[in-house]
């Protein structure tokens, strides 16, 4: 009975764990030019979900902001995402 459930939701976690490190714009750079924010930002996705979806899955949607600083709370992720497109449209590093 309970391998089901455990089945469905370990299969949308393998999901979303491919799909937010895989994508059409992911870049990949050699060590010469690797830097942690450039991987941090390039390399992992933001995913608009629904309120629902951020809760079940405790906002892994911005899954860039994990990759900055896993020391911030998911609870936090929505408004650091914020403040993050507030940046980059100043070009300014958050």
């Amino acid at each position: 009975m309970c391998a089901i459930p455990h089945f469905i939701s370990g299969a949308m976690g393998s999901y979303l764990f491919y799909a937010q490190h895989n994508f059409p714009t992911v870049t990949f750079v050699g060590n010469e030019e690797w830097t942690y924010e450039g991987a941090a930002l390039d390399s992992s996705s933001f995913m608009k979900l629904n309120p629902l979806m951020h809760w079940f899955t405790a906002n892994i949607g911005y899954h860039h902001i994990h990759h900055m600083n896993s020391r911030i709370p998911f609870i936090a992720y929505p408004k650091f995402g914020t403040l993050y497109q507030k940046c980059a449209r100043q070009k300014q590093p958050p």
